[in-house]
């Protein structure tokens, strides 16, 4: 983080309110997007991503979202929050600790954008790298996070993590 950057940029996210009744207390589900393929509209309504959160919207009324990563996105210019990836410096926003703090804005955006409450559970869902910060979303913000479910994620982080 860098509390003097006040740059911002739109981050990708998508949306399936098929089942969800505004107002309701059903869950909120989140796919975490991460170094698979670039997510699309299909994360939210039939996908390799998180198609076991998708399965169960019918069933529990949730409203779901997908969540684009800042640097694993990017299938537009506008899409990623630097011009040029190559260029010094870009990367400096490349961590699990950015990705984290890029889910929480997100949760705090959804709760005002879609008239969310403290009622309306968040659970976190992610595989392989996004499995990691599923959980880890659950860690370090509880108060946001009720439940993570983590799909094949690495459980113990290295540094200079090699598969």
């Amino acid at each position: 983080f860098d509390g003097s950057n006040a740059a911002s940029w739109q981050q990708a996210y998508y949306v399936n309110d098929t089942f969800w009744t505004p107002g309701s207390v059903a869950p909120v589900f989140l796919c975490v997007g991460g170094e698979g393929p670039p997510l699309d509209g299909s994360a939210v309504v039939s996908s390799v991503h998180c198609n076991d959160a998708v399965e169960m919207l019918e069933e529990t009324g949730a409203l779901m979202f997908a969540l684009e990563h800042r640097y694993y996105g990017c299938w537009n210019a506008s899409a990623c929050p630097v011009k040029n990836l190559s260029s010094p410096g870009a990367l400096r926003f490349h961590s699990s600790r950015q990705a984290l703090g890029d889910i929480a804005a997100f949760v705090k955006f959804a709760h005002s954008t879609y008239g969310l409450t403290q009622k309306n559970y968040w659970v976190t869902w992610g595989g392989s790298y996004p499995g990691m910060l599923a959980g880890w979303a659950r860690l370090k913000f509880p108060h946001l996070i009720y439940a993570a479910v983590s799909s094949s994620a690495p459980v113990r982080a290295e540094v200079d993590m090699r598969g």
